[in-house]
């Protein structure tokens, strides 16, 4: 369900900019790493928890959706518009703060719990790979809209 958005927005958006299609593709690909961890063993610590947290993270970022729906219906260079597209920015700077700081104390967490039990180092190197593979490409898609929000 949480990748319906991106699924359909690669397809029918034709003027996506190619931040956002990497996005989209990384939120696909978690999404199936979650689903298949899901579907064996969740009681573990591990990497898919991070992922479970971006998106929770992210559905908090709802001011940023209202926003985007909002500004074809004011004038765009209305104060109305500025003083949204300013909330805006500063709540999702908030949300992908904190989401970063959870991510980061998370992900240390995990380096040290593969450390003291002695789990495979191999599957720490792997998943690690995988999870900043994929950050890579959300963090990269939050400069972009920020970017977009602080400037225009």
């Amino acid at each position: 369900m949480y990748t319906v958005k991106d699924v359909v927005e690669l397809f029918v958006n034709k003027k996506i900019a190619k931040s956002t299609i990497v996005h989209h593709i990384c939120v696909i690909l978690a999404y199936f790493y979650v689903i298949r961890v899901l579907t064996t063993d969740y009681n573990v610590e591990g990497i898919f928890k991070c992922f479970i947290a971006y998106a929770a993270f992210t559905t908090l970022n709802f001011p940023y959706k209202i926003y985007l729906a909002v500004r074809f219906f004011i004038d765009r260079y209305g104060r109305l518009n500025n003083l949204l597209k300013k909330y805006a920015f500063c709540y999702k700077f908030m949300c992908v703060a904190v989401n970063f700081t959870w991510q980061t104390f998370y992900f240390i967490k995990l380096i040290s719990t593969f450390y003291y039990t002695g789990s495979s180092i191999l599957i720490l190197q792997i998943t690690s790979m995988v999870y900043l593979f994929l950050m890579a490409g959300w963090v990269q898609e939050e400069y972009v809209v920020m970017d977009h929000l602080w400037k225009h």
